[in-house]
This record gives structure tokens, C-alpha cells and sequence, in this order.
């Protein structure tokens, strides 16, 4: 018996402590998205989709990172995240220094795990 099976939806089930130790640990290091569901707002999205929302940053995973501050009242804000496998994520981060923080963080895959997916901020994605 392997240390996977298959379960009725398809998807991989681990069996035994080893490997949901090993599943665990491999979340937390590369990044499991650990926040509640959320859906940008059409207007972020929208914004989003001109590349000069963009601002490309150095690092081994995220390619770009921009951010969407809403005018209108009931329209919520988003930190949009690039990655270098071409996947997008939105983040519902109302705060706008967060995004100052993340754009000068020596260590971009670091503060994103750290300071928004560890902490249960919402995410959309990938797009």
C-alpha cells in the first residue's frame, strides 16, 4: 500500500502520520493557500488587466505585484500577486501600507506566506 490512494472524488488521500506529516510541512514552507475564498471585484479585475498596474519585484517565485484602491463606496480593494508560473492571485487587503511593506520586503515569498496566507486574509485565485 502506498502512501496515496485515490478517493472517490479523484483527488490524492494520504495514508498514515508520515505523510500527512510531510503534506503539512510542504504547505507551510511553499505556500498552501490557507485564507477563505473571496471574489475580487469586477473593477480590480478590470484595473488588473493594464500592465501598468503591474510592479515587477525581484524574487524566485512572484513575478509582479500591484494593488487596486478602490473610490467607490461598497467596493472592496485587492493586492493583485503575479507568479512566475504565470498564476494570479488577488488578495482582499483593505490596507494599503501592507502592499508598501510587501514591495520592499527583502523576501517577497516569505512576507506573502507569513503576513497574508498565514494570516487568513481571502484570496480569488488563480486566475
Amino acid at each position: 500500500m502506498g502512501w496515496f490512494t485515490r478517493g472517490k472524488s479523484g483527488q490524492k488521500e494520504t495514508r498514515g502520520f508520515f505523510a500527512r506529516l510531510v503534506l503539512d510541512v510542504r504547505d507551510r514552507l511553499f505556500g498552501a493557500t490557507t485564507g477563505p475564498r473571496w471574489t475580487a471585484p469586477a473593477e480590480a479585475l478590470e484595473y488588473f488587466r493594464d500592465p501598468g498596474a503591474w510592479k515587477a519585484v525581484v524574487s524566485s517565485n512572484v513575478k509582479a505585484i500591484g494593488y487596486f484602491a478602490s473610490v467607490k463606496r461598497g467596493v472592496k480593494s485587492a493586492l493583485g500577486v503575479q507568479f512566475l508560473s504565470n498564476t494570479t492571485y488577488y488578495y482582499d487587503v483593505p490596507n494599503v501600507s501592507l502592499y508598501g511593506e510587501f514591495s520592499v520586503a527583502s523576501s517577497k515569498g516569505r512576507f506573502l506566506h507569513t503576513r497574508i496566507k498565514l494570516t487568513g486574509v481571502p484570496y480569488d485565485g488563480p486566475h
